[in-house]
């Protein structure tokens, strides 16, 4: 996975030979290039063209026509959006529920590795929010 960051630039190209090809690569960059403003704010796409023998194009595909001409589109990242805060069913326990959940897979833990240490509260979050809000439920109807 590429990490973006300000000022990095988004980019996307394509081969094309006719005027025909090349609106329908336009298209196609431009949703691509859009498909990375979910989690980045870009500013708008520049253009430019290149032909084969130009220093920054790869290699044409084999058997392309002659008068081929790579459209390249570009965006540079204006900002990073952040991610939605993550909604976790343990946020929404009541402190004591949390705290007997947290002692039991603490417990249950330590019977299957002896030899590790105590885990932290966080770590009881995450394997708690692993198993799910059922399987909360169901161990604390057993304990009650």
């Amino acid at each position: 996975m590429i990490i973006y960051k300000k000022g990095d630039f988004i980019e996307s190209a394509m081969w094309f030979a006719t005027p025909d090809e090349k609106q329908e690569c336009k298209r196609s960059i431009r949703k691509a290039i859009e498909k990375c403003e979910e989690a980045m704010i870009l500013a708008p796409v520049s253009w430019a063209e290149y032909s084969p023998d130009h220093k920054r194009c790869p290699d044409p595909p084999e058997g392309s026509e002659h008068g081929i001409t790579l459209l390249v589109g570009e965006a540079e990242v204006l900002a990073i959006k952040e991610p939605p805060p993550v909604s976790r069913f343990v946020d929404n326990l009541e402190h004591k529920d949390l705290n007997l959940l947290r002692n039991i897979t603490r417990s249950a833990h330590l019977k299957y590795n002896p030899d590790s240490d105590l885990l932290t509260d966080a770590q009881c979050d995450q394997i708690i929010e692993s198993m799910g809000p059922e399987a909360a439920v169901k161990t604390m109807r057993a304990m009650h």
